[in-house]
């Protein structure tokens, strides 16, 4: 899979062993999860938490409808998502 400059490495590399993995119904409900951050990360942010990574910053959580425990972490600069993975709390 080609790699978006929107995701980062972490998240590109976590999607295609989804992928590869042969869930293509988890994938998908990732990638529409990570659709709505980009096209209205408002609205993204209003359902997400935020924690803060190791260096300090500020970072998403966004709950994959209907998908608990995967979440999609995604900072606001850009937006950019991060990484995608389970994540119970």
């Amino acid at each position: 899979m080609p790699r978006d400059p929107g995701y980062s490495d972490i998240a590109n590399d976590q999607l295609d062993e989804i992928l590869g993995l042969g869930d293509h119904d988890l994938y998908n409900a990732l990638i529409d999860a990570c659709d709505l951050v980009f096209e209205n990360p408002g609205i993204a942010r209003a359902y997400s938490s935020a924690v803060m990574d190791e260096d300090g910053d500020i970072v998403f959580r966004y709950p994959v409808p209907g998908r608990f425990p995967y979440k999609v972490f995604w900072s606001i600069d850009g937006p950019t998502i991060e990484a995608v993975f389970p994540y119970r709390t």
